[in-house]
């Protein structure tokens, strides 16, 4: 089963990442930061490495670039071992280094001379990338204020009493019990050049599915809630923070008993046992719904735009992006780069087996 999820978003607040969560030297034996610039072969390298050890049985969890779904950040090897792209923006340096972690520096397989020849060209198209995700966060930012206001109309008249009794009842029928009561995050959705991108791999790897509808801005109330609860019942938990919103939850994974709670707008009448279906306006006074529903229509209206002139920017800043890649690769020696590949994996091989 494919495990893929995000390291880093682009979201209202800026560029967020969790890079030193879930690449953290505390926790894994091994940490490989790779460092080079674009289109020198890191995605593909952490490619190569993840589909060498799933070939021998080994869980290759893959985390995907924020800005764009088809390459990756970085990949951890069964649970002990990570390979992750260390260049901005989430740039990575080593907290223990030697000990734990490893630079592997392809600056060495680029011809240098061919690049400076690029020099005025590369400039200009990092400036030109710059100023489009500048472009993108200050829709973002918007979206996220705008957001904040279609939370305050209806988060002032939830019952939370009554949603706190459905939760704590939900856990209980399921007789829900572990062992772990800890909490690591994996981002299972994001804002890029492709639109909004959501990885299913929480349903995927789930028997029971919660499906949170009709929320009404309400959404990050309920799951700080159902986090809140899970904790009474001993559970690990995985979160996903929202990149509109990314101080709220917007997905939880439990891995002990194989349960997720996702958003899934328009899924009311699923009838199929594997689901639970929570609608969140349960929990909402229903004269604030009926007195402010033509408003939240317009402003979720709104904020669709918004993310869409984000979405437009981010367009922007990839085709830019490519062009700089295009210029690296024409200068790359892939020879080398498949041997430092070699040698990542055999190095790899060493501490797993």
């Amino acid at each position: 089963m494919n495990k893929e999820y995000f390291a880093s978003m682009n979201t209202s607040n800026g560029f967020c990442s969790y890079f030193n969560e879930i690449f953290s030297p505390d926790r894994l034996e091994a940490v490989y930061i790779i460092k080079g610039g674009s289109g020198t072969g890191k995605s593909t390298m952490m490619k190569r490495i993840a589909e060498h050890f799933e070939k021998d049985g080994l869980e290759a969890e893959r985390f995907y670039c924020s800005s764009d779904k088809d390459s990756l950040d970085g990949i951890i090897i069964d649970k002990r071992v990570a390979v992750l792209d260390g260049t901005a923006p989430h740039t990575t340096d080593p907290k223990y280094p030697g000990a734990v972690e490893e630079i592997v520096n392809l600056s060495g397989c680029w011809n240098t001379e061919r690049l400076k020849e690029s020099k005025k060209e590369i400039i200009s198209l990092v400036s030109k990338k710059n100023a489009s995700y500048s472009k993108g966060y200050s829709f973002l930012s918007a979206a996220g204020k705008l957001s904040y206001e279609i939370r305050k109309i209806t988060s002032e008249k939830i019952k939370t009493d009554k949603m706190q009794q459905a939760i704590h009842r939900f856990f209980k029928q399921g007789g829900f019990k572990g062992a772990g009561n800890k909490t690591s995050v994996r981002l299972t959705s994001v804002i890029c050049a492709e639109g909004r991108v959501r990885l299913h791999s929480f349903e995927d790897e789930s028997d029971k599915i919660c499906l949170v509808t009709k929320t009404h801005g309400c959404a990050g109330v309920f799951f700080k809630e159902f986090l809140d609860a899970s904790s009474t019942y001993n559970l690990e938990r995985v979160i996903s923070y929202d990149p509109v919103c990314p101080d709220e939850i917007n997905a939880i994974y439990f891995p002990e008993i194989r349960l997720c709670v996702v958003t899934a707008e328009g899924s009311e009448d699923v009838y199929d046992e594997k689901y639970k279906v929570f609608n969140l306006e349960r929990f909402i006074d229903k004269d604030v719904l009926c007195e402010n529903r033509a408003k939240l229509r317009f402003a979720n209206k709104c904020l669709n735009a918004l993310i869409d002139g984000a979405v437009d920017s981010f367009v922007d800043a990839k085709n830019y992006h490519e062009k700089i890649e295009e210029i690296y690769t024409s200068c790359v020696d892939f020879k080398t780069v498949r041997r430092i590949t070699e040698l990542l994996i055999n190095n790899i091989s060493d501490i797993i087996h």
